[in-house]
């Protein structure tokens, strides 16, 4: 796994060693790199992974794409929100048959999918932009923070219910959140959070990046439960 240097690498690269150190007869860790932000010349680390079979790509990941896959390794991509965010520059690039197949591990509905939430981020977005709207959804998932933003508006609604108009605060913000719960699709504790419990995503769906649609697909249409540690 390579990677610019964020605040959460460190973290990231010891949960993945550790998943894959807890099933050696599955998975054999080859180790994270850490560059410079701004990083465009991945040739060490290309070299370092060419042998992998999965590979999660840096968070600006078409320069290191074009290079793994011009010196013709063809190890599977896997990627999260944050390179979801980042589909435009795929689409400007040309790369969509360099990362086909790519995994996304993704924790809202993509802007293909029917669904409440999406319903009204789309109503939202062509609303209040709609001479940009097809390039911001051409752009990434950066507009589908609403489903977070929901969240938010709904815990404020309900410390508002619960203590006044009057009365609301940050103390009584907290206070609400430390039992907040949201169902979504049914599904109870879709989202919340506890007096320990600080990420409020409980699920994640898997994604997958198809070449000739030049889209992502949902490829499995359950939501998968996350494992948070103590």
């Amino acid at each position: 796994m390579p990677g610019g240097i964020w605040g959460y690498s460190n973290g990231v690269f010891a949960a993945m060693k550790e998943y894959a150190d807890a099933y050696p007869d599955q998975f054999d860790w080859a180790g994270a790199h850490l560059t410079p932000l701004g990083t465009f010349n991945w040739g060490p680390e290309v070299q370092s992974l060419k042998d992998c079979d999965y590979v999660v790509v840096p968070e600006s990941m078409t320069t290191f794409v074009k290079e793994f896959r011009n010196a013709g390794y063809d190890a599977k991509f896997l990627g999260t929100d944050v390179h979801a965010s980042t589909m435009g520059l795929v689409h400007d690039a040309n790369l969509w048959d360099e990362i086909d197949g790519m995994l996304f591990i993704r924790g809202t509905r993509w802007w293909n999918e029917d669904e409440d939430m999406n319903d009204l981020t789309r109503q939202l977005l062509y609303d209040n932009h709609p001479g940009e709207a097809d390039s911001i959804i051409h752009s990434g998932n950066t507009y589908l923070v609403v489903a977070s933003i929901d969240v938010m508006l709904d815990m404020i609604a309900q410390t508002v219910e619960s203590v006044g108009p009057e009365n609301f605060n940050s103390p009584a913000l907290y206070d609400i959140a430390q039992s907040y719960s949201m169902t979504v699709e049914g599904i109870e504790e879709f989202f919340n959070f506890s007096e320990t419990k600080r990420l409020s995503a409980n699920y994640y769906g898997i994604y997958e990046a198809r070449s000739t649609e030049r889209d992502l697909f949902r490829v499995d249409p359950e939501w998968i439960p996350i494992s948070h540690g103590p």
